[in-house]
């Protein structure tokens, strides 16, 4: 039963979240009102060869300071023969040749704020290495001083996210029970993953924080729909170790059934140790899968996360982000949240062998 001070502790923190929706549906409001309509009506086209570049659109030649806007586009048939090698098709809005493609700040060629901000981060968490996700926000220098803000705003000690990352830890031991085997990956391979499972437990943490503060409801819906692993797309011919598999078909299965555009780093050194692949996939991974034990782990790590306390207090004005930067930082967000559970099974299963 709730008390009296819980219901009214609630009805505060309820009121808050409506407050900061209405808040950002007045910005998402602004934000159309302001912005070009562009309209394009096309009945059809019929091209024989396109040789240079075929645009249906804006082409923009030059970095224009107000690129956003809303593109409708009403297009019948497009039909196109044939597109030399040399030859470019685009719809909607495209940049040549106006910005060079930002990237990656890693923690060796960091210097002045960027360095410091990844060393406290390391100290924060009380890790080895500057976590993959800060790395990425390091493309948008704006967005990792921001998120580093809120975070000093929000923690100033390491112990909630060794008190996480020891809940997880817990959570994939009571998941995995494996019959213990002599160790077949290198020593420093242990090390490696040990480090990285760490990294990722810690900045998940982060994650979800970031999450319930600019997208607000997004994690509970997010809960509602998710499951990590499909058994079915772990089938193919091959359903016993016995018989020929090929490596490539071994980590496209694990792609597809995680759904994963990439896998982890370890998984893809596999690939050159096939027999250990092969090991790994059918003693460890696959009945890890068909069991549901991979969905039982998210399920609880996500119940985990919501558990935790959130004092969602902290003033956050998204009007200081561009639409692209927010654009950025939510996409990032998303991408690491689904990503960084998949990582941490896998690579804790990797672990057992």
């Amino acid at each position: 039963m709730y008390s009296n001070q819980s219901y009214e502790q609630l009805i505060h923190q309820l009121k808050q979240q409506i407050n900061d929706l209405n808040k950002y549906v007045d910005y998402l409001n602004q934000y159309i009102n302001n912005k070009n309509i562009y309209e394009y009506q096309i009945q059809g086209i019929k091209i024989e060869k396109v040789k240079g570049t075929f645009q249906l659109g804006q082409l923009i030649e030059k970095e224009l300071i107000d690129r956003d806007g809303i593109h409708r586009f009403s297009v019948g048939e497009v039909k196109i023969t044939e597109i030399e090698d040399t030859g470019t098709v685009g719809l909607g809005v495209t940049e040549k040749g106006t910005k060079e493609k930002k990237e990656i700040i890693t923690p060796e060629e960091a210097t002045g704020e960027v360095k410091t901000i990844y060393e406290n981060i390391k100290l924060l968490l009380s890790v080895e290495n500057v976590p993959m996700f800060f790395q990425t926000l390091s493309m948008e220098e704006e967005i990792l001083k921001k998120v580093w803000s809120i975070i000093q705003k929000k923690w100033d000690s390491s112990n909630e996210f060794m008190s996480f990352y020891e809940t997880v830890l817990k959570l994939l031991e009571d998941i995995t029970n494996f019959e213990e085997t002599e160790s077949i990956l290198e020593h420093e391979t242990y090390i490696i993953l040990a480090d990285s499972i760490e990294e990722q437990i810690k900045s998940i943490r982060v994650i979800h924080y970031l999450i319930e503060l600019f997208l607000p409801g997004y994690f509970e819906k997010y809960k509602e729909q998710n499951t990590i692993a499909d058994p079915v797309k772990l089938e193919f011919n091959s359903s016993s170790p016995n018989e020929q598999t090929s490596t490539q078909q071994i980590i496209d299965a694990i792609k597809s059934t995680f759904d994963l555009n990439e896998l982890p780093e370890s998984y893809k050194k596999l690939s050159n140790q096939p027999s250990i692949l092969n090991y790994v996939f059918y003693s460890i991974v696959k009945p890890t899968v068909v069991s549901n034990d991979a969905n039982k782990y998210s399920t609880t790590i996500q119940e985990s996360l919501s558990n935790l306390p959130m004092n969602l207090s902290l003033e956050i004005e998204k009007n200081q982000l561009s639409s692209e930067q927010q654009g950025f930082l939510f996409s990032t967000l998303i991408a690491y949240l689904n990503n960084y559970q998949k990582y941490i099974l896998l690579e804790y299963l990797l672990l057992q062998v």
